[in-house]
């Protein structure tokens, strides 16, 4: 039986002897007023020697209520100030949190995600990769824009993280299909866009940047069960993230 601190996620410790905000997030236009002050208050918190946060306890100490803190914290997590990772403990799964100093654009925490499962379209990708590794030395290893999006290039990139995102959905005993859905999409929206320039952006972005991009698409507006969050309600998530990637992809 899994014990009762594995069932709420802990914040990692700074060695920082003082409470400090970087200069990052307080320029940062796009952050509320409210994000800023939940990463002040984290930001004190972490910094107590032998001091462990969790995010239960987080909440009880903002006065804006719910919403304004599940508001407040999804900024922070979209902007890249705030990361959240899944560790393998020996009483189960256990949510940590980092607080960064600036904006986190690489290669999101992926943790230690099971493979014993591969992904029923590894071979699928696997020919796609080669095929297209292949045509690219028949051109002489130029890059080549394709109009509309090359759908096939975009699934190779991000579908090896959502295998593993659903993967991990089940360990937790969260719902796959909301993984899944949010990745449907998030490909009807990049199949939608018929702006040449945007398609071009898209698909020269890493395997890195669109996961960290459908993580916070899926966060946002799809996921309902980290620690009893509740998704954002959008009508048309679709348009929604239609005006998500013109705003990312710029």
């Amino acid at each position: 039986m899994k014990s009762e601190k594995h069932k709420d996620g802990r914040f990692r410790n700074k060695s920082i002897p003082f409470t400090m905000v970087p200069n990052p997030i307080i320029l940062d236009k796009n952050i509320s007023l409210e994000a800023k002050g939940l990463y002040a208050i984290i930001q004190c918190h972490i910094t107590i020697p032998q001091f462990v946060l969790y995010k239960s306890h987080l909440a009880t100490l903002c006065s804006n209520g719910k919403y304004s803190f599940n508001s407040a914290w999804k900024q922070l997590k979209t902007a890249g100030y705030l990361r959240s990772c899944r560790e393998n403990t020996p009483d189960g799964f256990e949510y940590t949190y980092e607080l960064l100093d600036s904006p986190y654009t690489g290669f999101p925490c992926m943790g230690n995600p099971s493979m014993d499962s591969p992904c029923m379209d590894n071979r699928m990708l696997n020919n796609t990769v080669k095929n297209n590794t292949e045509q690219n030395k028949k051109n002489g290893n130029k890059t080549i824009i394709n109009f509309p999006p090359d759908m096939a290039e975009i699934k190779a990139k991000l579908a090896p993280y959502i295998c593993v995102e659903e993967a991990r959905a089940r360990e937790v005993n969260a719902d796959p299909k909301e993984v899944s859905n949010a990745y449907s999409d998030l490909l009807k929206a990049i199949n939608s866009i018929k702006d040449r320039e945007l398609v071009r952006r898209i698909e020269q972005s890493s395997e890195g940047e669109l996961y960290a991009f459908w993580n916070s698409i899926y966060q946002m507006m799809y996921d309902t069960s980290i620690n009893g969050e509740t998704a954002a309600a959008v009508d048309n998530k679709i348009g929604y993230i239609i005006a998500m990637i013109k705003n990312e992809f710029v």
